[in-house]
């Protein structure tokens, strides 16, 4: 019967740890979002832990913070307005968790349209603050990108990405496929 009780007790207490890493998670994404509409990328930047990698699509990895912030700056010229569901957080320990989520932007063109896209995000606690360590983005239904969006056509996406590497983000470009053109906005 002690063993029984204990096993609830500590079933209780992982789900009520789970629970919180959600909370505090979301609320690190409230910032991230609240930074990104008012164009502070260093404050972005600072949600990410020293070595944090992002995975933009079409390209290769960025590294550090500094890279990172580069690269958001230059997608915040193509892109706004960013909405952030986390669907599922997972527990990785009590210093780490892996995020799933979903996000939408709208283009800056004449026509905005709305961009959407999944994510995956791996965390750390640094003291006593969650920060994305790993930032992973998948490609949406209509356009090629993510919370790493890469927008326009491939031509767009090698020249902007090429720029991002020129003002000093540490990455180069990769090779990105037209992908049969079912990414380009339209």
């Amino acid at each position: 019967m002690r063993r029984i009780g204990l096993a609830i007790a500590l079933m209780a207490g992982l789900i009520a740890s789970a629970f919180a890493q959600k909370v505090e998670i979301e609320a690190v994404n409230e910032k991230w979002v609240d930074f990104f509409n008012k164009g502070d990328f260093a404050g972005i930047g600072s949600l990410y832990t020293d070595d944090a990698t992002a995975f933009p699509p079409g390209s290769a990895m960025v590294k550090g913070r500094a890279g990172i912030e580069v690269m958001w700056k230059s997608i915040a010229e193509q892109v706004g307005d960013p909405k952030v569901t986390t669907l599922d957080v997972k527990p990785l320990g009590s210093a780490a968790a892996l995020e799933i989520g979903t996000f939408s932007l709208k283009t800056k063109d004449a026509n905005p349209k709305e961009v959407t896209g999944k994510y995956v995000v791996v965390w750390e606690k640094v003291g006593s603050a969650w920060k994305l360590a790993t930032d992973i983005c998948n490609e949406g239904k209509r356009v090629c990108g993510g919370r790493c969006l890469s927008l326009g056509k491939v031509t767009k996406r090698r020249s902007r990405l090429s720029s991002i590497r020129d003002r000093g983000a540490s990455f180069t470009t990769a090779a990105c496929r037209p992908h049969q053109g079912r990414y380009n906005s339209k």
